[in-house]
Formats: C-alpha cells, structure tokens, sequence
C-alpha cells in the first residue's frame, strides 16, 4: 500500500488564494517584508533556487519545491539566511546540489517558472514592492500586497522613495500615509483618466493576477494586446492546462513514457495503468506524482491498485473521472 509524501505548505503573508511554488515570483512572494527588510537579495537568490518559506506553528522553515519529489530538502530559516548572505545565485545552487544531487530545479525540461520581471504579472508588481524595503524599514505605510493588487509596481527602484506607477493609467503616487487606501488614493490620482483598476476588473493579458500566472507561463500566451490565449483542456470536461500541477506531464503518452526501466514495478503495475489514473514517474525508487493535483506516493507493493490509491488521498482529482 503506497504512502503520500507530502509538500510543505507555502507561507503566504499576502493572503493569496493560492501560490504556485512552481514559480520562482510565487516562492518569492513567500518571504513577509521584515523579512526583505533584513535579508533583501539574499531572498531572491533563495527562490532562485526553489526555496519557499514554510510554517510550522511559531518556527519558519525553507523548503525546496523541486527536492520534494524525491526527498524533501527542509532547512532552519535563520541559520540558511545567514549561510546565504553574500552569497550569489551560483554559489547557493553549487551547495544545493551537493545536498540535494537529485534536485530538478535547475532542469530546463522541469516545471520550474522563473521571473519575468513584467509587470502585467501581479506577483512581479509585488516582488518589486518589497524588494525596496531592503535596508529601508518602514517604507510602505500602506500594504505592498494591496498597492500590487490595485496595478501598482516600484517606480524608480534606484530612488529609494515610496513612489509607485500604475501598470494600466501609468499615474504615479508617491508620500503614502498609513491612513491611506491604496484604491482609494489610485481613483484620486488618475483623475477621471481611464484605467481598467478602477473603471472594473482588469483583463487578462493587461493584468495576470496571481492565481492565473502558472497558466501564462506554461502556455507562454500573449501578455500584451487583446488576443485571447488558446484554451487547452484536458479531458474530463471544461478543465485546463492550466489547472495542473505539473501541465507537462498531461498527455497520457507522455507520463506513460516516464516510467523508464528504472520502474520497479513494472510488471504487476505497468506504466499504463499508473499513467491512465493520472501518474508519473519520479525517476527515483517507487515515487510517482499525479499531474494534475500534484499528490505523490511512494512505497507501492504488487497488487496496489492505483485508482483506488490516488483516490484515496485526492477523490476529488479531476484525473479520476471517467477511468
């Protein structure tokens, strides 16, 4: 009987519906801003690296998204901040990597997302905000998060001021007050001019925000002009590439070629049965994960019934109809 391995939970001081650790912006978006105000680029060379910040009751921890497939990399938060200070993206890989040799973060076959610093991105407008609190405490009187979702991003990085420009009517606000609301100060300040953060919700590709983002990259739609992006479904009835945790792997032939020779069960559970309920291989011992919702087990004897597993853990996996 297989056993679930199981993902730290992402920590989400934003209060976001839900971050995709997949994307270098989202693991960013993990760190609160006390954070970036002492550690700074040492956070961004992390997530670089496909740390994420987790919580476990009062204690922080880094886990890395891609190491989680095979055996969970988790490290005390403050002694890797210190480790890391000075250090540069290269340098934390290289020790990675010898922690963690099996780690895929930096496979560009993977389903690792990294930054594309466009602002459109809701998570980069953030990222951008709370970036300037590095050696700077106090800067923002208002949320970060907030000016982010009302289409704000850092104006001037080099500045070192509260100025911040609109994504859409490109006015620029700057000496925020904490009594301030950052919508309420953004209608003020465009004056009647036309902005789609104020005159209704914004669109796609004019605005991605964040729990659409994975969606973009993987499909690498158009995030400019009104050209609507190709809808890929899977089957199953009205759901997307979109929806999946590892959008790779969602053609059936494509996990049934994961299990190489290395499958270790591959005659009383062959590839495509464990494909057809939505599985792929891991590429170390027993361990696969499901595409779509992302669950990953390990420990599968002769006879298990995938299926009856994966519905187990996950009965509501939209892999599951139909099979």
């Amino acid at each position: 009987m297989p056993q679930l391995i199981t993902r730290e939970k992402p920590y989400n001081p934003g209060q976001y519906g839900r971050l995709n650790t997949k994307n270098e912006s989202h693991r960013c978006l993990t760190y609160p801003k006390e954070h970036y105000e002492k550690w700074g680029k040492t956070l961004e060379n992390l997530a670089s690296n496909g740390f994420y910040l987790t919580k476990s009751g009062e204690n922080f921890n880094l886990s890395c998204h891609f190491c989680f497939n095979i055996k969970p990399l988790v490290l005390d938060v403050d002694q890797m901040f210190t480790f890391a200070q000075g250090k540069d993206v290269v340098q934390i890989s290289e020790w990675h990597l010898r922690r963690a040799t099996y780690c895929k973060c930096g496979d560009p076959g993977g389903e690792n997302f990294p930054r594309k610093r466009v602002n459109v991105f809701e998570s980069e407008r953030a990222c951008s905000l709370l970036a300037a609190t590095f050696n700077n405490p106090g800067l923002w009187k208002v949320s970060p998060y907030d000016l982010a979702r009302d289409g704000f991003y850092l104006y001037d990085p080099d500045a070192n001021n509260d100025r911040v420009k609109c994504t859409s009517c490109e006015v620029v606000v700057g000496n925020w007050q904490e009594t301030d609301n950052a919508h309420e100060e953004h209608v003020k300040a465009a004056a009647g001019n036309e902005c789609d953060f104020i005159d209704g919700t914004p669109k796609e590709p004019k605005n991605v925000p964040v729990y659409k983002e994975t969606y973009y990259r993987y499909t690498g739609g158009r995030i400019q002009g009104d050209e609507p992006l190709n809808d890929l479904l899977l089957r199953g009835g009205g759901w997307g590439v979109k929806d999946a945790e590892f959008p790779k792997f969602a053609s059936l032939e494509d996990r049934a070629k994961s299990f190489t020779s290395m499958w270790p069960l591959k005659e009383s559970i062959p590839a495509s049965r464990m494909a057809a309920c939505g599985f792929f291989y891991a590429g170390q011992e027993d361990k696969t994960i499901c595409y779509f919702c992302g669950i990953a087990l390990h420990k599968w004897t002769p006879g298990d019934n995938p299926k009856a597993e994966h519905a187990k853990y996950n009965p509501d996996c939209t892999t599951l109809r139909g099979i």
